[in-house]
């Protein structure tokens, strides 16, 4: 399906709808483009999160246990699709 949106150098990452591709469109162009072909291949409606490679560098780069967690196939990395609201953020925070 990516690649008929015109994505290139496909890559699927485990079982879970994860994928790394290269696309000439914006990231919310493409997040978008996701979506509807997800509804119009498979009938699924879901919210697609599109990061840059500079956007994923930088997340590995700025991960606090680097220098301790050094096996990448036990690391995980997550993204939110938009800013959390800081009250919520406030009512989780450990004091």
């Amino acid at each position: 399906m990516l690649q008929d949106l015109g994505c290139t150098d496909v890559t699927t990452h485990l079982t879970r709808g994860n994928a790394v591709c290269t696309s000439a469109m914006a990231p919310l162009t493409t997040s978008d483009a996701i979506a509807q072909g997800l509804v119009r291949v498979l009938g699924v409606e879901a919210k697609v999160v599109v990061r840059t490679h500079a956007e994923l560098v930088a997340a590995v780069e700025a991960n606090p246990l680097r220098a301790v967690a050094t096996d990448p196939a036990k690391q995980l990395l997550g993204f939110l699709s938009g800013t959390p609201d800081p009250e919520r953020i406030q009512s989780i925070a450990l004091p």
